[in-house]
């Protein structure tokens, strides 16, 4: 099986994903997973090991705290970020003290943390390593930007379930996400894929035409709600990107205006056709808008704003209406993780087939490294974060 690149499913033996990011020149590579215990540190070090094997120097951040023996919240043991000698690291000087690796301390960044300053440092001596301090998108870039700077050819960024600030357009090239039993309280395939469908489908939302995203513009340099209506459309169908445009075909309201008191505003009509959310797009927001009687196409800004759960995204797509962005992300790879965190395991091959159905990218269990039954195999140690 193959999807729209051509790049191999797992039913292929040989694949690994790491071969999709090199030859489509993603090198700013973010790992989300859906949920806790998804097998998101799993899948980042299954992709640091790849590349530092054949030599390439890899450098490493992350958003919130990873590496840590054990999860703060429910004390589970974690699996450790372990990077050999010459990668580079983005870290709070505190977490790097308390790392097993030996570190050449290469420069402090102007950024501080519970746990110090933000130090890059170049690893010496193998071992684990906890990366801790950077908090903001900010953070993120500047990080990137030094690791860049001192030699790394790929910057992994090791993003948290809840958090969207790795997994941002022009801020990472591409994201692998991480699909875990432990998103589902039943054990069952069917219950993980409706978990996974809403993460798995932001990254195939289509992009905004370019006329539409020429009328938002506007709006999005604001910061601002937008909309149009089909009128303002038609009525500018060949105007050119960029193009300045009359006041009366895009209607703007306030950063903070609620949206749920735009259908009752008089600028609001049934002549709406599209509206920008410069934030987040939630169950709420697409609630509200479910009666509208015009086709709607709702623009977020890139897929991590789109915070829908499945029925909510069913239900606005049975109502007519349809979803895009203006900057898409690709999704390089889905990891699987057949183990919940309160015990019991699926089949690791029918999950990773099913996943692969729903997310038209290629599909592994990062614990199966190279075997010859196609990149799927047991989870050699048993427990994943």
């Amino acid at each position: 099986m193959s999807d729209e690149s051509g790049a191999h499913l797992e039913t292929r033996p040989g694949f690994h994903p790491v071969a999709r990011c090199r030859t489509a020149g993603w090198r700013r590579i973010a790992f989300i997973g859906i949920c806790k215990h998804a097998g998101k540190t799993t899948a980042f070090n299954h992709f640091l090991s790849r590349l530092t094997a054949v030599g390439e120097t890899v450098g490493l951040c992350s958003v919130g705290i990873d590496g840590e023996r054990t999860d703060h919240l429910s004390g589970i043991q974690k699996p450790q970020i372990w990077a050999s000698e010459g990668t580079l690291v983005v870290s709070a000087a505190q977490a790097l003290e308390a790392s097993s690796a030996m570190f050449e301390w290469l420069e402090e960044l102007p950024v501080s943390s519970p746990l110090g300053p933000l130090m890059v440092a170049r690893v010496t001596l193998a071992g684990e390593v906890l990366l801790a301090g950077v908090r903001q998108r900010a953070h993120v870039a500047q990080a990137i930007q030094r690791l860049k700077a001192w030699g790394a050819e790929w910057c992994l960024i090791d993003g948290a379930f809840d958090r969207i600030a790795a997994g941002v357009p022009g801020l990472v090239d591409t994201v692998v996400l991480a699909v875990g039993a432990s998103a589902a309280r039943e054990l069952s395939i069917p219950a993980v894929l409706r978990a996974a469908r809403p993460f798995l489908r932001r990254y195939r939302v289509p992009a905004a035409d370019g006329a539409l995203e020429a009328r938002l513009q506007p709006a999005v340099e604001r910061g601002q709600i937008g909309w149009t209506t089909a009128d303002a459309r038609d009525g500018t169908a060949g105007a050119p990107a960029g193009s300045a445009l009359p006041d009366d075909l895009l209607h703007i309201a306030g950063r903070d205006a609620a949206l749920f008191g735009l259908p009752r505003q008089a600028a609001w009509s049934e002549a709406v056709d599209a509206v920008y959310l410069p934030g987040a797009v939630t169950d709420e927001i697409v609630a509200d808008l479910l009666g509208h009687r015009r086709p709607l196409q709702l623009v977020a800004d890139h897929p991590a704003q789109l915070l829908l759960s499945e029925t909510a995204w069913a239900r606005f797509e049975r109502a007519g209406h349809r979803l895009s962005v203006l900057r898409p992300l690709p999704l390089a790879a889905v990891a699987v993780n057949p183990h919940h965190v309160q015990g019991g395991r699926l089949d690791v091959r029918a999950l990773a087939g099913a996943v692969a159905e729903e997310a038209g990218v290629p599909v592994y269990d990062a614990c199966g490294g190279d075997d010859e039954d196609g990149g799927v195999s047991r989870c050699r140690n048993g427990r994943r974060d």
